[in-house]
């Protein structure tokens, strides 16, 4: 389960793809950083780096309510039921299909905040969406609005915070390439004074 944007700050994801540059740099030969051309190395670390902006297919939303075994403990106060004891209550799974790089749902952008609490999981190319009720089913017209509500909160509050995320994706890609060719010239730079090392010693 994850916290639906609020696990991470998405600085995270851009770090854990920085790091991957500078490891696929590194597994480069010696022979690979002086004979290739820099350029072309560049561009084809920082594709194979890129981050996928992600996507939701709204209209595939599927719903539907399932038994979950609730502790007194997370009932919100005016239920009358023992913190030792627990309930099977009604709970609405929403299932969406995602795609993108699907990470990106449990990061919070720089430029926005998720305000709701949401517990969602990834299974596949689909993102599933809880809300937990606290009364059994079958669930009464108001419990059902109430769920249908909040449903609608949460996609519309998706709708803005996820171009926000992929904006800051769209731009963090643009920086691939400029920070992998700068890691590569200064490899090539290392290599080249060695090199130059083995020409000294022997010049004599």
């Amino acid at each position: 389960m994850i916290k639906l944007f609020k696990e991470r700050k998405i600085d995270y994801a851009f770090q854990i793809a920085n790091n991957s540059v500078v490891q696929k740099i590194n597994h480069f030969s010696d022979y690979q950083i002086m004979e290739e051309d820099i350029d072309a190395l560049a561009k084809k670390i920082s594709e194979e780096n890129k981050i996928n902006p992600i996507e939701v297919d709204y209209e595939s939303r599927e719903g539907k309510l399932v038994n979950e075994n609730v502790s007194g403990m997370k009932f919100p106060q005016g239920y009358d039921i023992n913190p030792n004891e627990s309930m099977v209550c009604a709970k609405a799974v929403y299932t969406f299909k995602v795609s993108g790089n699907l990470e990106l749902f449990s990061f919070q952008p720089k430029n926005m905040t998720f305000n709701k609490n949401v517990e969602a999981s990834i299974n596949n190319t689909y993102l599933n969406i809880e809300h937990q009720t606290f009364s059994q089913k079958p669930l009464r017209e108001d419990k059902i609005s109430e769920v249908k509500e909040s449903i609608k909160e949460t996609i519309d509050l998706m709708k803005k915070i996820i171009p926000v995320i992929n904006s800051e994706v769209v731009e963090y890609n643009k920086t691939l390439e400029g920070k992998a060719k700068e890691i590569l010239k200064k490899r090539k730079e290392q290599i080249e004074s060695e090199l130059n090392q083995d020409d000294d010693i022997n010049d004599f």
